[in-house]
C-alpha cells in the first residue's frame, strides 16, 4: 500500500513525544505486540456490515476484535457498538469504560471500517 508503517508502540510513542491529540489515549498494546479490544454489541446492531469491516480491520494490523459474552464482566475500557436509527458515528481514541461507536442499517461495511478506524485513532 505503499507510506510509512509504524507499530502500535511506536505511533503511541509519537503522539505521546508530539502532543498529538492530548487527553486522548490509543487502546493499550499487549505485550506481545498486539491489541485487543473487547466489545459488546447493544441493540440491533447489523452484524452484516459490521463483522466484514471488523475482520478486514484484523487482517492488516495488529489489531484484534472479541466479542465479550453476555455476562462477562465490563472491562476498564470496551467498544460499546450501539444500533442507531439517526445517524453512524463514533468517539476517537479511548475512552473511560465504553469507547462507543454507533452504527445505523444505513452504514455500509467501508462507513463502518472508516468509524471503527475513528476509535482507534486514525481518521
Amino acid at each position: 500500500m505503499g507510506g510509512v508503517e509504524l507499530s502500535p508502540m511506536t505511533l503511541s510513542q509519537n503522539m505521546a513525544t508530539r502532543n498529538i491529540l492530548k487527553g486522548i489515549t490509543s487502546w493499550p498494546i499487549g505485550a506481545d505486540g498486539m491489541v485487543v479490544v473487547p466489545y459488546r454489541c447493544e441493540g440491533a446492531v447489523n452484524l452484516t456490515r459490521l463483522e466484514p469491516a471488523l475482520r478486514s480491520w484484523e487482517k492488516d494490523s495488529c489489531v484484534r476484535f472479541r466479542e465479550m459474552a453476555a455476562s462477562e464482566k465490563l472491562h476498564d475500557t470496551y467498544l460499546l457498538i450501539r444500533a442507531s436509527t439517526t445517524q453512524c458515528r463514533s468517539t476517537l481514541g479511548v475512552h473511560p469504560k465504553a469507547t462507543l461507536l454507533k452504527i445505523t442499517d444505513s452504514c455500509g461495511v467501508w462507513l463502518c471500517l472508516a468509524f471503527v478506524m475513528r476509535t482507534m485513532m486514525f481518521t
